[in-house]
């Protein structure tokens, strides 16, 4: 009860006594289930060898996790198998060295649990150190260490029996563990050696909670994801059937289907006796043939199942299933903003004369960039970029991906308003020669293990919004080979990077907007019209790992307080793709993140940070003050009085201003509002003090708070 009491004491929320008690209820229940679960012997190891980094991450972390080139595999230095993981450090100062590798986990600590790899340092020294360490979820953090040969490769074994606190109690069986990580610590490190730290064929083992492994409908289950994901979807007429095989005998199974909204739409009891559809009994596969036919009032969207089941001694296992529910009836273009009945508002837009200025900066810029050179070669320069030097050629690789996206956007979105040949002719142009390119990333970030960039996703957004724009001006070839790239050059390397190898583990780097949002948007785009031949009859569970990881995201990022991690300006590049993605995951597939998630209300603190001029915004890290780029979505979402008059300081003529245009809502002023001139952010870490909202008003910003991605 104290370490409970520590937490309610700990939190920056007032809760009422009432509420206090059901907290502590819940979390009594929740430890009394895990000490209830069944648990399983568990091992994990990994050799580097396929096309990835194995889910491992810089340790300790990057000042930016999206762009950390001093992690990659590596074939050199007599690799084991061929190929190991590398880091490599060059100091900046001489002294001490501390690097190397983390990866999250989720699993349980037993007294056979041992720890196991293969290692390389590549140091003019003897005097290195390899440190052991696991997260516990206890809060604690649980250490060994080993003299390094160096120079060569050799094996550490490492015992659970090792593992110590810093005050040396023992890491205890049936802890669980969160997070393994192994570090280099160096003395005496020069600034002008490259250090080397190389490890190949880790592995460890333990015990995690039992689950079952879905059979039926197809399903994958990737650690350390909490849920299996379903690699396909169910419509109004089809029959949700649940098949699942356990690993240990079970007296009795059950399991319910719950829609988007958190209602039960079919509690079902499984069975293993050769009954409602088990094929054979007593084999371990629980069945129910007919769980739940989903009818018209079902609502589309992200639904889940939750199988439970219980031993004959008591001891209990569970597994969620998350899963479709997509739309009935036919999927109409457009759909990713707005759909055809708007196109007359949208045309209306276009003459008011309090949108002159954007409509013109929209029409200029479509002209323009019909103007800009031939892009139909993209991909092959893209191919011969430096494979081990991303920076120097990132210019050109900038240059002709940019082109290409303005040259789609804006001219397929004026051809859709105007009808204009030329414009829709130079979309279309644009769109079927970047679908032909080889690759829409630097041959950088696969030499590096990874499988896609940032501006990538951003094309993804631009191709998506074009070829939902121009569906009926293309022919089903046309529209078949857009498919296809946007599947296997988007959605498919993201769904590999971010939710298979779980890059960028911390969940707040803006890359994750880009790229998971970019090919979700796409998803948006294309779902419905997708052959099985063009996704490997995977689509779903491609869209299904992608929502994990972005909710992940928005979850670590977006915060409750009103803020976001990084600073204000990776805050409005974030929202440029995220905000509109919002949107058309509602309208694609009926999953409504505005309100299950803080990005509504997220601009709380740039809100506080803006002076007059707007130059003197304080803000903390690798930013800069406010610009109102890319939240357009947000203010038009959010319905708030006060973000429409933080909105109206900035004057940035964009197609979302355009296509996000609202004046509903009329913008009052903080004073106005009655808003406090000063508050606190309590889950960024950061205070902003105010002597009022006018021009010549002292603003004052303080931070004592977690790291988030680009911060010093």
């Amino acid at each position: 009860m104290q370490l409970l009491v520590m937490v309610y004491r700990s939190q920056t929320r007032i809760f009422s006594i009432s509420s206090f008690a059901v907290f502590c209820l819940l979390v009594f229940h929740s430890i009394a289930a895990a000490q209830n679960a069944r648990l399983t012997e568990f091992s994990s190891r990994e050799d580097f060898q396929g096309d990835g980094l194995g889910q491992w991450a810089s340790y300790p972390p990057a000042q930016d996790i999206g762009y950390e080139p001093s992690i990659t595999p590596t074939r050199e230095f007599d690799a084991p198998g061929g190929r190991a993981l590398m880091r490599w450090i060059q100091p900046t100062r001489a002294g001490e060295l501390r690097f190397g590798f983390i990866r999250k986990v989720d699993f349980t600590l037993t007294s056979g649990t041992r720890f196991v790899f293969d290692y390389r340092i590549n140091a003019p020294t003897e005097n290195v150190r390899i440190e052991i360490g696991v997260a516990g979820a206890d809060g604690h953090r649980y250490t060994t260490g080993v003299q390094a040969i160096t120079n060569r490769w050799a094996k550490v074994l490492v015992k659970q029996s090792d593992l110590r606190r810093g005050g040396g109690e023992p890491f205890t069986a049936g802890t669980s563990v969160e997070a393994v990580y192994l570090t280099a610590q160096i003395d005496g490190a020069g600034k002008d050696t490259i250090y080397r730290f190389l490890i190949d064929n880790v592995e460890f083992s333990g015990s995690r909670a039992a689950a079952f492994e879905i059979i039926r409908p197809v399903s994958s289950s990737i650690l350390p994801w909490d849920a299996s994901i379903a690699a396909i979807g169910f419509r109004q007429g089809d029959v949700f059937r649940i098949e699942a095989r356990v690993p240990v005998p079970l007296a009795r199974a059950s399991g319910t289907v719950v829609d988007k909204n958190g209602r039960v739409a079919a509690s079902v009891v499984l069975y293993d006796d050769g009954t409602n559809g088990d094929a054979k009994a007593k084999d371990n596969i629980w069945t129910n043939g007919s769980s739940h036919r989903f009818a018209g009032n079902d609502p589309p969207g992200l639904w889940r199942a939750d199988l439970s089941g219980t031993a004959a001694d008591g001891k209990t296992m569970s597994t969620r299933l998350r899963f479709l529910v997509h739309p009935s009836g036919p999927r109409l273009h457009p759909r990713l903003y707005f759909d055809a009945g708007d196109k007359a508002k949208l045309i209306a837009r276009s003459q008011d004369p309090r949108l002159a200025k954007v409509w013109e900066y929209i029409r200029t810029t479509a002209k323009n960039t019909r103007a800009t050179g031939n892009i139909a070669h993209g991909g092959d320069v893209f191919r011969q970029l430096d494979k081990e030097y991303l920076l120097p050629s990132l210019l050109g690789y900038f240059d002709v991906l940019n082109r290409a996206r303005s040259r789609i956007a804006y001219n397929a979105f004026v051809a859709y308003i105007t009808d204009d040949i030329e414009a829709r002719a130079a979309a279309k142009h644009a769109m079927l020669a970047v679908s032909r390119w080889q690759r829409w990333e630097p041959p950088w970030f696969t030499a590096h293990g990874q499988h896609t960039y940032y501006p990538a996703g951003l094309l993804a957004v631009d191709v998506a919004l074009g070829y939902d724009l121009l569906y009926e001006h293309l022919t089903e070839i046309e529209r078949s080979q857009i498919r296809r790239a946007l599947i296997e050059k988007q959605i498919i390397p993201t769904y590999k990077e971010y939710f298979v190898d779980n890059r960028a583990m911390a969940d707040t780097s803006n890359w994750i907007s880009h790229t998971v949002g970019g090919a979700l948007i796409a998803a948006s785009a294309i779902a419905g019209d997708v052959g099985p031949e063009e996704s490997n009859g995977k689509f779903d569970l491609y869209v299904n790992g992608l929502l994990m990881k972005i909710e992940a995201h928005m979850a670590a990022s977006y915060l409750a307080d009103g803020s976001y991690g990084e600073g204000i300006s990776y805050q409005e590049f974030d929202s440029e793709t995220l905000a509109p993605m919002l949107t058309t995951l509602e309208r694609a597939f009926g999953i409504d993140y505005w309100n299950t998630t803080h990005v509504k209300d997220s601009l709380r603190y740039s809100l506080y940070a803006l002076t007059d001029p707007r130059e003197a915004s304080p803000d903390m890290g690798d930013t800069h003050p406010s610009a109102g780029h890319g939240i357009s979505p947000i203010i038009y979402r959010s319905k708030d009085p006060v973000l429409r008059w933080f909105y109206s300081r900035f004057d940035r003529p964009s197609l979302t201003q355009f296509i996000f245009y609202d004046e509903s809502v009329q913008p009052k002023s903080p004073t106005a509002a009655g808003i406090p001139t000063s508050t606190i952010f309590g889950d960024k870490g950061n205070a902003v003090f105010r002597t009022g909202w006018e021009k010549d008003s002292i603003t004052m910003l303080f931070r004592a708070g977690p790291n988030f991605n680009h911060h010093h």
